[in-house]
């Protein structure tokens, strides 16, 4: 299921990454190669800091 996430995504070196909902475990792929990756997670979700090691990159938001 993965790959058939991330195959459409491409190359994303020097991209933005935005990841929306439960999007975390989906792109590590994007750390190192992409300009900025985002995640943003809805407040009811709740948010999770990630990736463990280094700076967050997720954001808790309200969707309305």
């Amino acid at each position: 299921m993965r790959e058939q996430v991330l195959g459409p995504a491409g190359d994303v070196a020097g991209l933005r990454v935005l990841g929306l909902g439960f999007a975390t475990p989906y792109m590590r792929f994007a750390l190192g190669r992409a300009e900025r990756v985002l995640a943003f997670m809805p407040a009811r979700q709740g948010a999770s800091a990630r990736p463990r090691e280094g700076p967050s990159h997720t954001v808790l938001c309200d969707p309305l």
